[in-house]
């Protein structure tokens, strides 16, 4: 059986409409997918995956909000090995200095990334409630088919292979 890992760093009731993992969590929940071990913190993921492998699965993909979590996403990628990632970026649509520093940043990211199969999947404020049932979407037929291409379609583009950007 695949499964999915979520990691989400952040918490807080002002920022409920960017917790993309949990939405896409609930999705998957009520189409009686099971089990969706959640992270915080390497010290939670290790616990998870810990117990993922004492009862003999194994992460399929590790889906990774990376709002506020430029050095966990770090520490992710280095503890998951060749696992398939899919990062979930918060993306500001405007046109400004800002907008173009967060892209230059997640350039940097991804090319610190070892690589992998990877997608990057764009988010807001205002659409994340759709964003998460797309993913969600796609996690369910990657989960049950094991056809990466499923995850792929979420990107903005292609998906990204770290290293390549």
């Amino acid at each position: 059986m695949r499964t999915a890992v979520f990691v989400e760093s952040w918490e807080g009731e002002d920022l409920r409409n960017l917790q993309v993992c949990r939405m896409v969590i609930a999705s998957l929940y009520k189409r009686r997918i099971q089990p969706l071990p959640f992270a915080a913190n390497m010290d939670q993921l290790m616990q998870v995956t810990g117990a993922l492998y004492n009862k003999g699965l194994t992460p399929a993909i590790f889906v990774v909000n990376t709002f506020r979590a430029d050095e966990l996403v770090r520490e992710v990628d280095r503890f998951i090995g060749d696992t398939p990632m899919l990062l979930l970026r918060r993306e500001i649509y405007s046109f400004n200095l800002i907008h173009k520093k967060g892209l230059r940043e997640t350039s940097r990211l991804l090319n610190e990334l070892r690589p992998r199969l990877t997608a990057m999947c764009g988010f807001g404020s205002q659409n994340s409630h759709l964003v998460a049932e797309r993913v969600s979407q796609a996690l369910y037929f990657f989960l049950n088919e094991g056809d990466f291409q499923h995850v792929e379609g979420l990107s903005n583009r292609l998906a990204i292979s770290a290293g390549e950007v």
